[in-house]
């Protein structure tokens, strides 16, 4: 402890003690921050493959163009199943269906397939394909479940952002681009809902305008007026994109 009364000298020798105690405390060869280490080409390359084996490899998928045409095949959507939502028991639930004893007389299977085209150019697609099946069961006379199942209709749908956009409108549902999974997800689920609903449920035929009903050969028919224009339909095997 130094005294409480020194002098000029005596403060300036005290300080010049202790700063030479905390020099003896430090290290010998005390290592001094490097600068930042600019990583070769051959650690940036490490790095990239080592971020490419962590990617989710359902990626899309650029193809390449060279001379002989397209290489390899562009992924456009998720492919994995676990990706969508099951909508079986969700849709098994709904309470109109339950008034109808749904889950007495029908099952729903539920599967995610992937779908591989070419379009007319040479690129290749692989997109889900969404299947839900309506299966019924089959009762006995007693109505006791006989253990046998037999289709009713089957539903093929792809990943389709557009018709979601037009079965929100449909629904009065608000599109948020921020929740975008979220929204596709159920737009997806109302679609498939609403076609096991169609089955019980059928939408009323509607008639082209102009069209009129009409007692032809006994039979109750519509009758329309044939346009000049002709309309041409294309038949076409392979998807356009």
């Amino acid at each position: 402890m130094p005294k409480k009364n020194m002098t000029p000298a005596e403060r300036k020798a005290w300080g010049a003690k202790m700063k030479a105690a905390r020099e003896a405390k430090k290290p010998t060869g005390e290592a001094h921050p490097s600068p930042a280490h600019e990583p070769t080409v051959s650690e940036l390359v490490k790095q990239i493959e080592e971020l490419k084996s962590k990617l989710d490899f359902s990626q899309p998928q650029v193809q390449q163009v060279t001379n002989q045409g397209f290489i390899g095949t562009t992924e456009k959507y998720k492919l994995d199943p676990n990706y969508y939502p099951n909508p079986v028991e969700r849709i098994a639930a709904e309470e109109r269906l339950e008034r109808e004893a749904f889950r007495h007389n029908y099952e729903l299977e539920w599967d995610v397939k992937v779908s591989q085209y070419e379009t007319q150019d040479g690129r290749r697609f692989r997109e889900p394909k969404f299947e839900l099946n309506l299966v019924g069961i089959r009762k006995d006379d007693q109505g006791n479940d006989t253990g046998q199942r037999f289709y009713v209709r089957k539903s093929v749908y792809h990943e389709d952002p557009d018709a979601a956009l037009v079965i929100a409108k449909e629904n009065g549902v608000e599109v948020d681009e921020s929740r975008e999974k979220e929204f596709l997800d159920e737009m997806r689920y109302l679609r498939f809902r609403d076609w096991v609903f169609d089955y019980f449920w059928p939408k009323p035929a509607t008639q082209p305008k102009g069209t009129r009903e009409e007692v032809i050969g006994n039979r109750l028919v519509p009758v329309f007026e044939k346009s000049d224009q002709e309309t041409s339909y294309d038949s076409e095997v392979t998807k356009q994109v």
